[in-house]
Protein backbone atom coordinates (compact mmCIF):
# COMPACT_ATOMS: atom_id res chain seq x y z
CA UNK A 1 0.00 0.00 0.00
CA UNK A 2 2.75 2.35 0.89
CA UNK A 3 4.34 1.65 -2.29
CA UNK A 4 1.37 2.68 -4.16
CA UNK A 5 1.42 5.72 -2.52
CA UNK A 6 4.60 6.34 -3.26
CA UNK A 7 4.14 5.66 -6.88
CA UNK A 8 1.37 7.95 -7.14
CA UNK A 9 3.21 10.81 -5.22
CA UNK A 10 5.82 10.35 -8.04
CA UNK A 11 3.60 10.42 -11.09
CA UNK A 12 2.14 13.59 -9.51
CA UNK A 13 5.16 15.62 -8.83
CA UNK A 14 5.88 14.42 -12.77
CA UNK A 15 2.83 15.57 -13.97
CA UNK A 16 3.68 18.91 -12.38
CA UNK A 17 6.98 19.15 -14.06
CA UNK A 18 5.82 18.26 -17.72
CA UNK A 19 4.04 21.25 -18.06
CA UNK A 20 6.84 23.60 -17.49
CA UNK A 21 7.89 25.48 -20.49
CA UNK A 22 11.36 25.18 -22.14
CA UNK A 23 13.24 27.63 -24.09
CA UNK A 24 14.53 26.30 -27.55
CA UNK A 25 17.84 26.33 -28.50
CA UNK A 26 19.34 26.65 -32.03
CA UNK A 27 21.87 24.24 -32.54
CA UNK A 28 24.43 26.08 -34.24
CA UNK A 29 24.43 29.83 -32.19
CA UNK A 30 26.85 32.54 -33.36
CA UNK A 31 27.85 35.64 -31.51
CA UNK A 32 28.44 39.06 -32.78
CA UNK A 33 32.25 38.44 -34.00
CA UNK A 34 30.19 35.65 -36.49
CA UNK A 35 28.18 38.15 -37.77
CA UNK A 36 30.29 40.85 -38.13
CA UNK A 37 32.64 38.55 -40.25
CA UNK A 38 29.99 37.43 -42.29
CA UNK A 39 28.93 41.24 -43.18
CA UNK A 40 32.37 41.88 -43.68
CA UNK A 41 32.65 39.57 -46.55
CA UNK A 42 29.48 40.70 -47.80
CA UNK A 43 30.65 44.44 -48.30
CA UNK A 44 34.26 43.00 -49.57
CA UNK A 45 32.45 40.94 -52.47
CA UNK A 46 29.98 43.65 -53.22
CA UNK A 47 33.09 46.57 -53.59
CA UNK A 48 35.22 43.66 -55.90
CA UNK A 49 31.92 42.51 -57.98
CA UNK A 50 32.31 38.71 -56.63
CA UNK A 51 28.41 38.20 -57.19
CA UNK A 52 28.77 34.78 -55.94
CA UNK A 53 30.35 35.35 -53.21
CA UNK A 54 28.00 38.67 -52.07
CA UNK A 55 25.12 36.10 -52.95
CA UNK A 56 26.49 33.23 -50.34
CA UNK A 57 27.18 36.16 -47.63
CA UNK A 58 23.95 37.60 -47.93
CA UNK A 59 22.60 33.67 -47.88
CA UNK A 60 23.93 33.08 -44.80
CA UNK A 61 23.22 36.02 -43.03
CA UNK A 62 19.65 35.38 -42.15
CA UNK A 63 20.18 32.16 -40.74
CA UNK A 64 23.21 33.48 -38.50
CA UNK A 65 20.94 36.02 -37.01
CA UNK A 66 18.24 33.77 -36.10
CA UNK A 67 21.27 31.72 -34.24
CA UNK A 68 22.32 34.86 -32.54
CA UNK A 69 23.75 33.84 -28.99
CA UNK A 70 24.78 37.23 -27.97
CA UNK A 71 22.88 40.40 -27.35
CA UNK A 72 23.31 42.48 -30.81
CA UNK A 73 24.25 46.29 -30.71
CA UNK A 74 22.13 48.33 -32.28
CA UNK A 75 25.38 49.65 -34.45
CA UNK A 76 25.81 46.15 -35.71
CA UNK A 77 21.81 46.16 -36.04
CA UNK A 78 21.96 49.26 -38.32
CA UNK A 79 24.55 47.81 -40.71
CA UNK A 80 22.45 44.52 -40.84
CA UNK A 81 19.57 47.10 -42.20
CA UNK A 82 22.05 48.46 -44.71
CA UNK A 83 23.13 44.91 -46.33
CA UNK A 84 19.62 43.68 -46.37
CA UNK A 85 19.22 47.45 -48.22
CA UNK A 86 22.30 46.74 -50.81
CA UNK A 87 20.98 43.15 -51.27
CA UNK A 88 17.72 44.48 -52.49
CA UNK A 89 19.51 47.11 -54.37
CA UNK A 90 21.14 44.01 -56.35
CA UNK A 91 17.80 42.08 -56.95
CA UNK A 92 16.35 45.40 -57.96
CA UNK A 93 13.59 45.23 -55.08
CA UNK A 94 12.71 48.60 -54.47
CA UNK A 95 10.00 48.47 -51.76
CA UNK A 96 12.60 46.41 -49.70
CA UNK A 97 15.63 48.69 -50.55
CA UNK A 98 13.40 51.42 -48.93
CA UNK A 99 11.99 49.52 -45.70
CA UNK A 100 15.55 47.88 -45.05
CA UNK A 101 16.96 51.61 -45.78
CA UNK A 102 14.58 53.23 -43.33
CA UNK A 103 15.41 50.86 -40.98
CA UNK A 104 18.85 51.66 -40.79
CA UNK A 105 18.39 55.24 -41.29
CA UNK A 106 16.24 55.45 -37.55
CA UNK A 107 18.91 54.03 -35.76
CA UNK A 108 21.79 55.84 -37.79
CA UNK A 109 20.61 59.09 -39.21
CA UNK A 110 23.62 60.82 -39.60
CA UNK A 111 25.54 57.77 -41.38
CA UNK A 112 26.63 57.86 -45.09
CA UNK A 113 28.76 55.44 -47.17
CA UNK A 114 32.35 56.20 -46.99
CA UNK A 115 32.96 57.46 -51.01
CA UNK A 116 35.51 53.94 -51.37
CA UNK A 117 32.42 52.13 -50.98
CA UNK A 118 29.48 54.30 -52.71
CA UNK A 119 30.21 56.95 -54.12
CA UNK A 120 28.18 60.24 -53.03
CA UNK A 121 25.95 59.91 -56.88
CA UNK A 122 25.25 56.35 -56.47
CA UNK A 123 21.89 55.42 -56.29
CA UNK A 124 22.42 53.86 -53.45
CA UNK A 125 24.29 56.40 -51.51
CA UNK A 126 20.41 58.78 -53.01
CA UNK A 127 18.75 56.66 -51.61
CA UNK A 128 19.93 56.40 -48.04
CA UNK A 129 19.84 60.06 -47.82
CA UNK A 130 16.37 60.48 -48.92
CA UNK A 131 14.12 57.80 -48.05
CA UNK A 132 11.88 58.88 -44.77
CA UNK A 133 11.96 57.19 -41.67
CA UNK A 134 8.33 55.99 -40.82
CA UNK A 135 7.69 56.83 -36.93
CA UNK A 136 4.54 54.79 -36.55
CA UNK A 137 4.56 52.49 -33.59
CA UNK A 138 2.30 50.09 -32.95
CA UNK A 139 1.45 47.43 -29.83
CA UNK A 140 2.41 43.78 -28.92
CA UNK A 141 2.06 41.40 -26.62
CA UNK A 142 4.69 41.06 -24.50
CA UNK A 143 6.66 37.65 -23.35
CA UNK A 144 5.54 35.67 -20.18
CA UNK A 145 8.87 35.53 -19.99
CA UNK A 146 11.77 37.58 -20.57
CA UNK A 147 11.34 40.67 -22.66
CA UNK A 148 11.87 41.71 -26.43
CA UNK A 149 14.24 44.09 -27.73
CA UNK A 150 13.59 45.97 -31.16
CA UNK A 151 16.00 46.92 -33.17
CA UNK A 152 18.70 46.17 -29.50
CA UNK A 153 16.42 48.59 -27.52
CA UNK A 154 13.79 47.60 -24.96
CA UNK A 155 10.67 49.57 -25.50
CA UNK A 156 6.45 49.48 -24.48
CA UNK A 157 5.41 49.78 -28.40
CA UNK A 158 7.65 48.19 -31.46
CA UNK A 159 8.48 49.98 -34.73
CA UNK A 160 5.75 49.72 -37.51
CA UNK A 161 6.28 50.22 -41.12
CA UNK A 162 9.89 49.21 -41.14
CA UNK A 163 12.01 46.19 -40.82
CA UNK A 164 12.92 45.66 -36.97
CA UNK A 165 15.54 42.75 -35.96
CA UNK A 166 14.02 41.62 -32.87
CA UNK A 167 15.11 39.78 -30.02
CA UNK A 168 13.64 37.42 -27.05
CA UNK A 169 15.94 38.07 -24.07
CA UNK A 170 14.92 35.76 -20.74
CA UNK A 171 17.39 34.91 -17.69
CA UNK A 172 20.16 36.91 -16.98
CA UNK A 173 20.99 38.65 -20.73
CA UNK A 174 20.12 35.27 -22.60
CA UNK A 175 18.95 35.26 -26.23
CA UNK A 176 15.96 32.96 -26.68
CA UNK A 177 14.80 34.20 -30.29
CA UNK A 178 16.45 36.90 -32.97
CA UNK A 179 14.28 37.18 -35.70
CA UNK A 180 14.98 39.77 -38.82
CA UNK A 181 10.93 40.75 -39.47
CA UNK A 182 9.88 43.17 -41.99
CA UNK A 183 6.27 45.11 -42.15
CA UNK A 184 3.14 42.41 -42.66
CA UNK A 185 5.55 39.27 -41.89
CA UNK A 186 3.55 36.22 -40.38
CA UNK A 187 6.02 36.44 -37.83
CA UNK A 188 4.90 39.43 -35.70
CA UNK A 189 1.69 37.81 -35.77
CA UNK A 190 3.16 34.58 -35.00
CA UNK A 191 4.94 36.16 -31.64
CA UNK A 192 1.58 37.23 -30.63
CA UNK A 193 -0.07 34.27 -30.67
CA UNK A 194 3.11 32.42 -28.71
CA UNK A 195 2.73 34.94 -26.12
CA UNK A 196 -1.20 34.43 -25.88
CA UNK A 197 -0.74 30.93 -25.86
CA UNK A 198 1.80 31.16 -23.09
CA UNK A 199 -0.79 33.14 -21.51
CA UNK A 200 -3.46 30.48 -22.17
CA UNK A 201 -1.03 27.25 -20.66
CA UNK A 202 0.19 29.51 -17.43
CA UNK A 203 -3.61 30.50 -16.53
CA UNK A 204 -4.86 26.75 -16.99
CA UNK A 205 -1.05 25.66 -14.80
CA UNK A 206 -2.13 28.31 -12.02
CA UNK A 207 -5.68 27.28 -11.82
CA UNK A 208 -4.95 23.43 -11.50
CA UNK A 209 -2.40 24.31 -8.82
CA UNK A 210 -4.99 23.67 -6.27
CA UNK A 211 -5.88 20.38 -7.53
CA UNK A 212 -2.33 19.11 -7.64
CA UNK A 213 -1.34 20.68 -4.06
CA UNK A 214 -4.53 18.73 -2.71
CA UNK A 215 -3.77 15.46 -4.24
CA UNK A 216 -0.25 15.53 -3.24
CA UNK A 217 -1.42 16.40 0.62
CA UNK A 218 -3.95 13.90 0.42
CA UNK A 219 -1.69 10.71 -0.99
CA UNK A 220 0.44 12.19 2.33
CA UNK A 221 -1.94 11.69 4.09
CA UNK A 222 -3.27 8.33 3.14
CA UNK A 223 0.49 7.68 3.75
CA UNK A 224 0.35 8.27 7.51
CA UNK A 225 -2.78 6.70 7.59
CA UNK A 226 -1.22 3.28 6.40
CA UNK A 227 1.38 3.75 8.59
CA UNK A 228 -1.05 4.06 11.67
CA UNK A 229 -2.96 0.61 10.21
CA UNK A 230 0.60 -0.84 9.90
CA UNK A 231 1.60 -0.33 13.45
CA UNK A 232 -1.78 -1.68 14.77
CA UNK A 233 -1.34 -4.39 12.78
CA UNK A 234 1.92 -5.38 14.47
CA UNK A 235 0.09 -4.65 17.88
CA UNK A 236 -2.79 -7.54 16.97
CA UNK A 237 -0.34 -9.62 16.22
CA UNK A 238 1.03 -9.51 19.40
CA UNK A 239 -2.18 -8.94 21.89
CA UNK A 240 -3.50 -11.79 23.40
CA UNK A 241 -6.70 -13.29 22.27
CA UNK A 242 -8.75 -11.56 23.77
CA UNK A 243 -7.71 -7.79 22.97
CA UNK A 244 -7.63 -9.26 19.59
CA UNK A 245 -10.88 -7.96 18.02
CA UNK A 246 -10.40 -4.31 18.90
CA UNK A 247 -7.32 -4.09 17.33
CA UNK A 248 -8.38 -6.39 14.20
CA UNK A 249 -11.49 -3.55 14.20
CA UNK A 250 -9.49 -0.18 14.42
CA UNK A 251 -6.35 -1.79 11.21
CA UNK A 252 -9.36 -2.06 8.84
CA UNK A 253 -10.77 0.79 9.50
CA UNK A 254 -8.00 2.55 8.95
CA UNK A 255 -6.60 0.64 5.96
CA UNK A 256 -10.58 1.72 5.07
CA UNK A 257 -9.64 5.09 5.32
CA UNK A 258 -6.07 5.20 3.81
CA UNK A 259 -7.47 3.33 0.20
CA UNK A 260 -10.09 6.43 0.25
CA UNK A 261 -7.35 8.75 0.68
CA UNK A 262 -5.62 6.99 -2.36
CA UNK A 263 -8.72 7.52 -4.22
CA UNK A 264 -9.22 11.33 -3.19
CA UNK A 265 -6.01 11.60 -4.06
CA UNK A 266 -6.34 10.33 -7.60
CA UNK A 267 -9.51 11.87 -8.40
CA UNK A 268 -7.67 15.50 -7.40
CA UNK A 269 -4.55 14.17 -9.28
CA UNK A 270 -7.03 13.34 -12.55
CA UNK A 271 -9.13 16.81 -12.16
CA UNK A 272 -5.53 18.76 -12.30
CA UNK A 273 -4.29 16.98 -15.37
CA UNK A 274 -8.20 18.19 -17.33
CA UNK A 275 -7.99 21.67 -16.26
CA UNK A 276 -4.18 22.22 -16.94
CA UNK A 277 -4.85 20.89 -20.63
Amino acid sequence: MLAVMRRLLTTVVAGLAVHGTALAGCPTPTDVADITETLDKIDAAYQSADTVAFTEGVSALGPQLDCASEVLPRSLVARVHRTQGLAAFTQQDDERLTDAFAAAKALEPAFTYPESFVPAAHPVARRLAEVVVPTDEAPYAPPIEGFYLFDGAASDMRPAGRSVLIQHIVGRNEVALTRYLRPGDRGWAQLDANAAASETATTSRRSATPFWIASIATASLGGVVYGVAASRRSAYENAATIDKPPLRAQTNGLVTASLGLLGVSAGSAAVGLVVSR
